[in-house]
Formats: structure tokens, sequence, C-alpha cells
């Protein structure tokens, strides 16, 4: 089975420390961040594996544009699979009551 390369941009890495920030400061359980933290990196490392699986985003506009997503808890991750270079970039890691569509066009260069 081909491996695709999985890249996470800094918009994804600060955006799942500023997820794992609030919940260990403003709820105040830091036990939950640790636990959600290892679920976004489990979930990530597994797109080396069939990264198609995972449907496109409901918005238009990313689905053209290649954006797909997977959920881990209340968070959808974004993610666009580049078959040349057999890599899959995470773009942005949003909460699900989030407007979605505000996913601006320049994520996969950040």
């Amino acid at each position: 089975m081909n491996e695709y390369t999985v890249k996470v941009t800094k918009r994804a890495a600060r955006a799942m420390d500023q997820i794992a920030d609030y919940i260990t400061y403003n709820l105040m359980n830091p036990e939950a961040a640790i636990v959600l933290a290892n679920e976004f990196c489990h979930e990530i490392r597994n797109l080396r594996t069939m990264p198609s699986r995972f449907e496109s985003g409901d918005e238009e506009k990313w689905g053209k544009k290649g954006f797909r997503r997977l959920i881990v808890k209340n968070y959808f991750i974004y993610f666009v699979i580049k078959e040349e270079g057999k890599t899959v970039y995470v773009i942005d890691v949003i909460y699900m009551r989030r407007n979605q569509s505000a996913l601006p066009e320049s994520a996969i260069t950040e």
C-alpha cells in the first residue's frame, strides 16, 4: 500500500496549540487537553494511508478546491491531498460550530 507524507502547516499547528491552551487554562482541564491533542496526532498520522476516504467539506467553495476534512471530537481537521508528491497537507483545525466558510484560500501556504 502506498503511503503519503503528511505535513502540518503552521496554521494547523497553531490552531491545535490554541485549542489545547483553551481547554487547559479556560476550562481548567489539562487532562482533557492532553487526550484531545493525542487524538489529533493519531488521526493526522492515519492520513498516511488512504486519505481520500474522507469527504470533501460541505462548503462548496472548499470542496471544489480539493479540501477534505476529518472529524475529531467537536473539531474538523481540514487537509488537501497532492497526488503528484504523495503528500497530505493538514491546513487547519476548526471547532465544528464555527463558520467553516472562513477558511482562507491562502491557508495551504501558511
